[in-house]
């Protein structure tokens, strides 16, 4: 049981991480610059909106790191009592 449900933390923080880099890369290539040249014709009106791809990220390495620590951790736990 403790396997499959790695296997499946494993899968799901990587497809949450490759498809954040890939989200990323594409906002940058596709629409920061034009964001920065649209605010700056436009005047100011506060800061340009910011890509949320990090916040995704950072949730795609925590599922990571538990389902490598935590997830073991208390398979162990439960198998010792």
């Amino acid at each position: 049981m403790g396997l499959v449900g790695v296997a499946i933390g494993v899968g799901l923080s990587w497809v949450v991480l490759r498809g954040t880099a890939l989200a990323s890369r594409r906002i940058r290539l596709a629409a920061h610059d034009r964001i920065g040249a649209l605010w700056r014709s436009v005047g100011w009106c506060g800061d340009p909106p910011k890509d949320q791809s990090r916040t995704l990220a950072i949730v795609g390495i925590t599922v990571m790191v538990g389902v490598w620590i935590v997830l073991p951790t208390l398979v162990a736990i439960s198998l010792t009592a």
